[in-house]
């Protein structure tokens, strides 16, 4: 009865770990290609541990065979993945707007490499996405991410995952949908000011002719995008403090489509 109860309780640790794995691959910044998978093993290790006392486990049965084991491990890193994956998409949309802005600049071509992502990125989404990290660790984005992930055992019990149009709406349409929507908004400013300084440009090419306005319009179109950022930085700290409770928001309704 003791060896059952022991040999059920290592099982359900393991479903546990992979789903903290899980959340661990996808989630921004824990899941950081340039943080050692070391350190992230030891953390889902540690994370896991501190956990498994408050998971409910009334419920749980041994896997019947190594088949069912193998489809309950799948499962489990599934709901840590989508979790992770819906919170990194407020990041991609954040990259997404700087690309925007990037495009409409003349700096599409410039890009760098993202150490955290490990992969050519524009200019002004790299520095949006800087932005809206440090302001997602100063506000303990993080945190909100493992209150979801420790709300997940409540509501989506272990090998208690369930495939429904419902998610597969939430996942696909309704979080692509947002992403363009979060994108384009925080590119509105820049996208709005640039759109103004070439019409003005315009109006003096048409009273000035004799001016070389196409030459002059490459400097001036930067010259504004830059002062609009400047000038929408502390706008944008406030933006993606909102934006932070709206993905705590996506997660839980996510987590609740699950069950």
């Amino acid at each position: 009865m003791f060896l059952d109860l022991a040999i059920s309780d290592f099982f359900a640790f393991l479903l546990i770990l992979f789903r903290i794995a899980g959340l661990m691959l996808t989630a921004p910044f824990l899941g950081a290609r340039n943080i050692p998978p070391q350190v992230q093993i030891g953390f889902s290790l540690i994370l896991a541990l501190l956990i498994f006392p408050t998971v409910p486990r009334a419920g749980f049965v041994l896997p019947e065979n190594l088949g069912v084991f193998v489809v309950a491990v799948l499962s489990e890193m599934g709901i840590g993945a989508i979790i992770g994956f819906v919170a990194s998409l407020f990041f991609a949309a954040v990259q997404s707007a700087g690309m925007i802005v990037d495009q409409e600049l003349g700096f599409s071509l410039a890009n760098v490499l993202d150490p955290v992502s490990n992969e050519q990125v524009s200019i002004i989404g790299h520095l949006k996405n800087i932005l809206a990290l440090l302001v997602f660790l100063g506000i303990n984005g993080h945190h909100l991410l493992l209150e979801a992930l420790t709300r997940s055992f409540s509501v989506v019990p272990l090998m208690g995952l369930r495939f429904s149009k419902v998610l597969q709406n939430l996942v696909t349409v309704h979080a692509a949908g947002a992403l363009f929507e979060i994108a384009v908004q925080l590119a509105a400013p820049v996208l709005v000011a640039v759109f103004l300084a070439t019409v003005a440009l315009a109006l003096v090419a048409r009273t000035v002719p004799e001016m070389n306005v196409f030459i002059m319009g490459f400097s001036i179109r930067i010259a504004v995008g830059f002062v609009v950022l400047l000038m929408f930085v502390p706008i944008f700290a406030h933006i993606f403090v909102q934006l932070t409770g709206r993905m705590g928001t996506e997660i839980n309704a996510l987590t609740d489509a699950m069950r």
